[in-house]
């Protein structure tokens, strides 16, 4: 068989593209991510093994993510990461500056799969979500989020906790969506541009001793509305926000409520919270009666309805 350089044109051209691939990699881009070692020292891998892990130096998202945008996903169980270092995501070089047109990705993703996981010490900011838990008995201690679209998103959570976590400057501080049997204590968050917590859909959890300062539209809302429209003429359609419990916490100088209650969220309890110095009203309930939802010995300036106590 005579060969001709036509039969050899289509060969040739496979061989430079596997060859280029193989140099720069990019053969494996539609692969796995990495596995994290025991000392993460970039962005890009995931954590599926028991186990302890150190973060070892800052991260960056410049270092490369997985496939679903984490900067460290977690997907095992009977996990502990110590972190104790800055995740930077796109829109924040430093933890001090911010870029909001460029947050995206996810700082730490903690998958539905996961279970029984702890972590210490994050500080993640410029990513779409600063964290996002979604697995069940996960810890988060001493964390904190800054120049996220939300800070941290329990996604469907279930007995998970924040303990002591900050959420400052973002969008949302922090968002429970649907889940349950959840519980928040101590921390701040400030500054946030919608809400300091929004509770969406999500049932039976509990927060105390918080403080919630200067967001934009509420420090404390519960319900599916995000622009704090507390009567609205359609009621959610998704699964009511009920059960929760607020205690011993501090909602002040919030643009228009410290707490907010959306008409049919109901079944939850306010017990000793104090709100103060909001614009409009420091705590509000769209449901226009206090039959639904308890309050007691809460103190305020400004009430809606008058029966709040």
């Amino acid at each position: 068989m005579k060969i001709t350089p036509g039969r050899l044109a289509a060969p040739a051209v496979v061989l430079a593209v596997a060859i280029f691939f193989a140099a720069t990699g990019i053969a494996n881009a539609g692969s796995p991510p990495p596995l994290c070692s025991n000392q993460i020292t970039a962005c890009g891998c995931t954590i599926a093994a028991p186990g302890n892990y150190t973060v070892e130096n800052d991260l960056d998202a410049a270092q490369g993510l997985t496939l679903k945008g984490g900067c460290i996903d977690i997907t095992g169980q009977n996990i502990t990461l110590q972190v104790n270092h800055h995740i930077f995501g796109p829109g924040s070089p430093d933890c001090m500056t911010s870029n909001p047109k460029r947050n995206a990705g996810i700082g730490i993703h903690v998958f539905s799969t996961a279970a029984r996981v702890s972590i210490f010490v994050p500080v993640s900011c410029g990513w779409n979500y600063g964290a996002e838990s979604e697995g069940e008995e996960i810890s988060w201690d001493e964390s904190a989020s800054l120049y996220d679209n939300v800070g941290f998103l329990f996604n469907n959570a279930t007995s998970s906790s924040c303990t002591s976590c900050a959420a400052e400057s973002n969008i949302t501080g922090i968002e429970i969506a649907g889940g349950s049997g959840n519980s928040f204590a101590g921390g701040i968050v400030a500054s946030n541009s919608q809400y300091g917590f929004w509770l969406n859909g999500t049932q039976n959890n509990t927060f105390s001793a918080i403080d919630s300062l200067v967001n934009g539209i509420a420090g404390f809302y519960l319900g599916c509305s995000s622009t704090g429209n507390v009567k609205p003429s359609i009621p959610c359609t998704t699964t009511p926000t009920t059960g929760n419990s607020l205690s011993s916490s501090f909602a002040a100088l919030n643009s228009k409520y410290g707490i907010a209650v959306e008409k049919g969220s109901i079944y939850n309890q306010f017990l000793d919270n104090q709100a103060a110095m909001d614009t409009k009203v420091d705590i509000i309930d769209g449901n226009g009666n206090c039959i639904y939802n308890q309050y007691s010995t809460d103190v305020f300036t400004t009430k809606s309805p008058k029966c709040i106590e």
